[in-house]
């Protein structure tokens, strides 16, 4: 079970990025993907945890999962979520 949300890289500046969820701007820290030799760069979609990027993933898997936790959630309209983070 995966906990996480996902989040859309708008800024990055050393090991932190401001991200967009579908609860609004936040920061992350790039501390574990960096460990794991990755680099997040703006546009790009992650998988956050307790404020951790874990992964990055792709626009489809993305969408996935944002449509997934908004039926979760029980969202009105959960394509409207989606489409709110995707605007």
């Amino acid at each position: 079970m995966c906990l996480g949300e996902v989040a859309r890289v708008e800024s990055v500046d050393a090991q932190t990025a401001q991200v967009l969820t579908a609860a609004g701007v936040r920061q992350a820290s790039l501390v574990v993907l960096s460990g794991q030799g990755h680099v997040a760069a703006p546009g790009e979609w992650i998988v956050l945890s307790m404020g951790f990027a874990l992964d990055i993933v792709g626009e489809s898997e993305a969408r996935e999962l944002l449509l997934e936790a908004a039926l979760v959630r029980g969202d009105t309209d959960p394509a409207l979520t989606v489409a709110e983070v995707f605007q």
